[in-house]
Parts: C-alpha cells; sequence; structure tokens
C-alpha cells in the first residue's frame, strides 16, 4: 500500500474505490467534492483514496489499513467492493476495528439501500449504527457476509445473471438470466437444516437464502424482512415446486415488499448449518466462492451481533455524487 503515508502521518480516512464499480462509472467520480464533504461530517482532517486493481485487492487494503489504526476505511463501489473491505476488518489482526462507510458507487447498491433503511428507523442521533456480520464457513473455508448468502437454485441464478451482463450488459441482462434460470435449474437437494436449537430438518429445497438485509440483486426479497442491525439473520426456504409456481416465487419476490407464499418457508436465526448429500452452488454477498463451482457440501453461519459499526447516511449524503436503487 505504498499511496499510504507513513504511520507518523497516518490518515484518518481511507477510502478503497473499485474503478470498475459501475461499469468504470466509479473511475470518474469527483474525488474533491467527496473529501470536503467527508472532512466537514467527521471532523476530519487527512483522506487517503486507494484504487482497488485485482479481485481480492479490496481486502488487501482493508485489513492492513485497520492494522495501521486507521479510524475510518470507506467502501466506494458495489457490494461486491463492499463485501471484500467487510473482510479485510473482519481478518484484521486489531483490538478495535475500523468505522466502515459506504460510497454506492455500484450498479444496484443493496447493501446501501438497507444502510439507508436502517438509518431512518433509528431515533437518536449519532455518527454511525451497528451492522451485524455472518462469519460462514463453507467446506474448510471461512468469508464474513454483510448482505446475504445463496444456496441452490438462486446462487445458480446470480451465475446467470453474471453470464448474460456480459453479453447484454447490466441493464438488459434480467429477464435472459430468468428464462436460463428457469429452463437450466431443475435440481432439488435433499437437505439436512440446523437452525439455532431448533430440532433437526430434514428436507429437500430448491433454493435458499439467507439474508442480513431485505433484499439483493436490485430488489429481489427473498428475505424481507431482514434488517442490518437485529441480531438475526433471516432463512428462506424454495421447496420443491413447479416451472409457474417457481416464476411466480420470483416475480413475486422482486415486485413486493413484504409477503408470505405458500411455496417458501421463512426463519430468523443466529446459528445457521446446512449439510447437503451432493454439493450445491453456493454465494456469499453476489460472489462464487473460491472453489470449484462454487459448490460445497457443508455450510455454517454465525451471526455476529454488531460486529462492525458504520457510518450513517444520513451524516455524509448531502451533496454526494450516489447512485441508489434499480439500474
Amino acid at each position: 500500500m505504498s499511496n499510504i503515508a507513513a504511520p507518523s502521518n497516518m490518515p484518518e480516512v481511507m477510502i478503497i474505490v473499485n474503478p470498475f464499480a459501475h461499469s468504470g462509472g466509479a473511475a470518474h467520480r469527483t474525488h474533491d467534492l467527496v473529501t470536503r464533504r467527508l472532512e466537514a461530517a467527521l471532523s476530519v482532517s487527512s483522506i487517503v483514496w486507494c484504487n482497488t486493481d485485482h479481485p481480492g485487492h479490496g481486502i488487501e487494503l482493508a485489513r492492513e489499513a485497520a492494522e495501521q489504526g486507521i479510524r475510518y476505511v470507506f467502501a466506494a463501489g458495489g457490494d461486491g467492493t463492499i463485501s471484500e473491505v467487510v473482510n479485510g476488518l473482519m481478518t484484521a489482526t486489531v483490538a478495535q476495528r475500523p468505522i466502515l462507510g459506504v460510497l454506492p458507487w455500484g450498479t444496484l447498491n443493496d447493501f446501501f439501500m438497507a444502510l439507508v433503511d436502517a438509518d431512518a428507523n433509528l431515533t437518536a442521533d449519532g455518527l454511525t449504527q451497528p451492522l451485524d456480520i455472518g462469519r460462514v464457513q463453507a467446506d474448510g473455508i471461512t468469508r464474513y457476509c454483510c448482505l446475504s448468502i445463496s444456496a441452490g437454485l438462486n446462487s445458480w441464478a446470480h451465475t446467470q445473471y453474471q453470464q448474460a451482463s456480459k453479453r447484454f450488459g447490466r441493464l438488459l441482462a434480467l429477464l435472459p438470466a430468468v428464462v436460463m434460470t428457469l429452463f437450466t435449474y431443475r435440481r432439488t437437494s435433499r437437505i439436512t437444516l440446523h437452525l439455532d436449537d431448533q430440532p433437526v430438518q430434514q428436507r429437500r429445497m430448491l433454493a435458499l437464502a439467507i439474508g442480513n438485509s431485505a433484499s439483493v440483486g436490485g430488489g429481489v426479497r427473498l428475505t424481507p424482512d431482514a434488517q442490518i442491525d437485529d441480531s438475526w439473520f433471516d432463512v428462506s426456504v424454495i421447496k420443491e415446486v413447479s416451472m409457474p409456481a417457481l416464476a411466480w416465487v420470483m416475480i413475486v419476490a422482486r415486485l413486493r415488499r413484504k409477503f408470505r407464499l405458500s411455496a417458501l418457508d421463512m426463519y430468523r436465526a443466529r446459528y445457521i448449518e446446512i449439510d447437503s448429500k451432493r454439493p450445491i452452488s453456493v454465494h456469499i454477498d453476489g460472489e462464487m466462492l473460491p472453489l470449484p463451482e462454487s459448490q460445497v457440501r457443508h455450510l455454517s453461519v454465525e451471526v455476529l451481533s454488531a460486529a462492525l459499526n458504520v457510518v450513517r447516511p444520513s451524516v455524509y449524503l448531502d451533496d454526494l455524487p450516489v447512485r441508489v436503487g434499480k439500474p
């Protein structure tokens, strides 16, 4: 991290920018305006900007920033950038972790929307709000989750969307991704599901969503009641259903903020453990696991209540160039 000052002149804020976020739009933001606004809002005088240049670089930068004692670490990009920064902060060997901040410069910005909702529900004034984090173990790999975990069909759907985005662009990728998902994924999985101290369930599932926020994918709400600061993760299990019923689930999950469907079983838990007889596809915060085809047989998620503090968007949102909502 050669562009960071020596410890005697350590900046108070690091902003980690994914220059490729929003199809490269993040590289053209007005840094001077953001710097002035954050200096005033946070009462700081030294801010350093760092661009990522390869996958996982955000993890490295955030971890090193934490271990060097930088007070605030902002993620400037989309949900993937935020996830990398969170993983860097959570894996740092420090007594006190930096305060997380978010500049929503991605395409969909689901995490930022959850952050705005949580901020609006707070009654007391203050600079920060708590953020729950999930510690995920997947076939021996450890990751930290701030947004969602998907397994089975919805993980497969993430892959279809990513592939369609390369061919059609993100704005036009949704429809072909949905069509490919419906026609290419018909497998159900037999799993063992363990939630907190509840009886273990043996069941078949088409898809499973574990959410720290209400929506993913620009507004798909498979865990519509989830909140980032309530010390719980919400779990939705899609049962084995017909193709028309599956299409209806996907439509309702995108269009309705609150819903209940017979094809969905919904739970809340602080500890979730899943074992599958055959490997299932898994995404964490919209990113594939670094495993062959991102498939695992064992998955566990532990909720770490208020593991990080995050700057409230209302503190710095005015006059900043941000992009919020669907593409």
